[in-house]
């Protein structure tokens, strides 16, 4: 009978645990789910935000670029062409001497550099770098003070080709150190002929350096030209993801219709698209200055929503912990409720075995003295009967009661224990089981 209320105890225990546990796992997973679907929508949101500004960006250093060329070629002849190109180039210089381009330079019909040539060795005011500050820049580009080309006949190339075109942008092309490109506008005569054009170079190191987009370090960018070479790649991931979508061979379509969208106003386009690279999946997002460059930024899709991952960590070890705390309590609420209950077992039985003791003593008891209370008052005074008197009732009634002390010293010594009901036994109204010391 006791084995089976403490199964159902127990029962009852494991069933109240696994139900709190199930809906506290249900919840872990679904809301593990939403915040990491958040954490996703949030970082691509963020990573759009930046590839925007930095398009916005590129955009602005093109057409900067085209309108300070095109002024130029408007102004040539009236102004000295070193002056010309000396006030332009001051716009693109920092006060501490840095530039936002290599120089700028007016190209002849052959491909050649009018000696009105300048490197970007001037101030914001047009000053020429002091020697100090010109070795300190000479480190990180020691060409500096001669950025130019071999020759620029690919620029005179471009507008003899298209009479119609009247600007240009070149792919990006190999020089010492680095990757430059040019920004060109033509000057044509009366009759459609190219005269000159006036260039600005670009170095796609230092135009990335001085780039104002904000933490642009947290992306895995990778910037390519309309001939899919690549002008930069800011991780081993961006490189992988450039060569990947290179591959597909998607880059003049994309290209032409950033042309297209140029056209019509925007900067360019935009879109998104998902990578395999080695064994994980990722996420590309890419935007185009208009048809001349991509630029694109790639997730792994471990990386979205890791804060997230981290969070939910924390949250099952706390959950855990607390079901655990829960678990222990539990179980000890239910040692605790056994243990009372077999007190309170144990209790009743002994009350209602020592009222069953009394009352056989006391019925023992009533047979001896009844039956020696008719002998002492002379009652019976037949020596038989009353030898018959004792044999028969007053010395069984005595040997009882001698049973049943015994019974109980063998109870308080432990060598027996009261194990259930018995239903009118012979002896006794209780099974007294004997333990393994005898008894």
């Amino acid at each position: 009978m006791a084995d089976k209320v403490w199964t159902k105890r127990w029962i009852f225990f494991l069933g109240v645990t696994l139900m709190l546990a199930l809906p506290l796992a249900m919840a872990y997973f679904y809301l593990g789910d939403l915040m990491s679907q958040s954490e996703r929508k949030r970082h691509q949101q963020q990573a759009n935000a930046q590839l925007n500004l930095m398009q916005e960006q590129l955009y602005d250093t093109k057409w900067d670029a085209l309108a300070d060329t095109y002024d130029d070629t408007l102004h040539l002849g009236r102004y000295e062409e070193a002056r010309l190109l000396r006030d332009t180039l001051m716009s693109y210089a920092y006060p501490d001497g840095r530039s936002f381009v290599e120089g700028i330079a007016i190209v002849n019909p052959d491909g050649s550099l009018r000696p009105s040539r300048l490197a970007a060795v001037i101030d914001d005011q047009g000053r020429p770098l002091g020697r100090k500050r010109l070795a300190a820049l000479k480190m990180d580009s020691p060409w500096l003070e001669a950025p130019w080309l071999p020759s620029y006949d690919f620029v005179a190339r471009a507008f003899l080709d298209n009479r119609d075109l009247d600007n240009w942008i070149s792919p990006f092309i190999q020089a010492p150190g680095r990757l430059v490109f040019v920004v060109a506008s033509a000057r044509r005569t009366a009759d459609g002929h190219l005269a000159c054009a006036v260039i600005l170079q670009h170095s796609i190191k230092s135009l990335w350096r001085n780039l104002q987009a904000p933490v642009r370090g947290e992306l895995d960018l990778w910037l390519m030209d309309r001939r899919g070479t690549m002008g930069l790649s800011t991780s081993k991931l961006a490189a992988e993801s450039a060569a990947a979508f290179k591959a597909l061979g998607l880059l003049e379509r994309l290209l032409q219709s950033g042309a297209k969208a140029a056209g019509q106003g925007r900067l360019g386009i935009s879109g998104e698209m998902p990578q395999r690279l080695g064994e994980e999946p990722s996420h590309l997002a890419y935007r185009s200055l208009a048809g001349d460059m991509l630029l694109g930024a790639v997730t792994r899709q471990s990386a979205l929503g890791a804060q997230t991952a981290a969070m939910l960590r924390y949250l099952g070890v706390i959950s855990l912990w607390a079901l655990l705390i829960l678990a222990v309590a539990g179980a000890i609420f239910t040692v605790a409720s056994l243990r009372e209950q077999a007190r309170m077992v144990e209790k009743d039985t002994l009350r209602r075995y020592a009222g069953t003791v009394s009352h056989r003593v006391r019925n023992d008891l009533a047979a001896a003295l009844g039956n020696l209370e008719l002998i002492s008052v002379g009652r019976l005074s037949d020596p038989a009967a009353i030898k018959e008197i004792l044999a028969s009732s007053v010395n069984p009634a005595l040997c009882d009661i001698q049973a049943t002390v015994e019974e109980l010293e063998r109870l308080s010594r432990g060598e027996v224990d009261l194990a259930k009901d018995g239903q009118l036994g012979t002896d006794t109204m209780y099974e007294c089981k004997c333990d393994s010391k005898g008894g």
